[in-house]
């Protein structure tokens, strides 16, 4: 990932942001450099977008449930953010987040999603998806500013959701150490009441020591584990690794990207707490959700099924 300087000197070098108006020696360059002279200008391209992108309304949240695996029950959702570029169409998070951690967008992105996602919660009491927890993903930079926990409390007074309903996920290779800025940002949020979530859980490097020293209430089992099982030895052993880990600091353990029976089988065999992936639904927009929820049926998964957000 680029860094803000880095991000800087990619907008300075390629000057105008229109892809047509590059300079036409770009298509001498040697294959693989030009491809990434290419991608560099569409980086730029989409992060010039991206800015203005809330103001044209063109943000979203979508939401994916999260199913209890021994009673079938949501317990709650993942609010996710989305982009429906006027152009483009729906493009993918995975090419718009890291642009706006790269440029710093993510910042006041980050606020945007929290603040839409507390607020769709508390819309939802009296609902079939009543008291159910609203997980809202949160990046280190977001974690190192200074204001972020009170940002937080902020939300949470303006919307009203109570701090336990709302859980903060972290990835595994965001983790941070004690004495560092996110890391007592954390920690101040965790005395506030907010759960505290590690995601992609078994994808890092970093050392299990800090699983003794940060909050947090969930792991999260990360989709590539998940994908192979069951009947792959290594994917097998390490979903049973994360689970007892998880059950032995008192964590929920929750699955993401099941897709098949199968893997929820598997998963509710080794004891695994919650899942959630496409076999019980795709990320959806609040109304969506809000329908699903009140016709689902824990006993016809496949039903429940619904075509990605639009």
């Amino acid at each position: 990932m680029a860094t803000s300087g880095e991000w800087a000197e990619e907008q300075a070098a390629l000057m105008p942001p229109d892809l047509g108006l590059l300079d036409p020696g770009v298509e001498n360059l040697p294959p693989p450099r030009r491809t990434r002279v290419l991608a560099a200008a569409q980086r730029v391209v989409l992060g010039r977008e991206l800015e203005g992108a809330h103001d044209r309304g063109e943000l979203f949240a979508a939401y994916q449930p999260q199913i209890d695996l021994a009673t079938g029950r949501p317990t709650g959702v993942e609010a996710l953010m989305r982009w429906q570029h006027p152009r483009r169409g729906l493009v993918s998070p995975i090419e718009f987040i890291p642009i706006a951690e790269a440029s710093g967008q993510i910042v006041k992105l980050g606020i945007w999603i929290l603040e839409e996602a507390c607020a769709q919660a508390m819309s939802w009491r009296g609902s079939a998806l009543d008291n159910l927890v609203v997980s809202v993903n949160v990046s280190v930079i977001q974690l190192n500013q200074p204001d972020f926990a009170k940002c937080v409390e902020h939300v949470l007074e303006r919307t009203g959701l109570p701090a336990n309903k709302l859980v903060l996920e972290v990835t595994e290779t965001a983790m941070l150490r004690r004495g560092e800025l996110g890391f007592s940002t954390l920690c101040d949020l965790h005395a506030a009441g907010v759960r505290i979530a590690i995601d992609d859980f078994g994808t890092g490097y970093s050392c299990l020591s800090y699983l003794c020293d940060l909050p947090c209430h969930y792991l999260k089992i990360d989709k590539s584990f998940v994908q192979d099982v069951p009947g792959h030895n290594g994917a097998e052993a390490v979903a049973r690794a994360i689970v007892a880990l998880g059950r032995s600091l008192g964590l929920r353990v929750i699955a993401e990207g099941v897709a098949k029976p199968e893997q929820a089988d598997f998963l509710q065999s080794i004891w695994c707490d919650e899942a959630q992936g496409f076999l019980y639904a795709h990320p959806m927009r609040a109304d969506g959700t809000r329908i699903w929820a009140e016709t689902w049926d824990q006993h016809e998964v496949s039903s429940a099924i619904l075509p990605p957000v639009q």
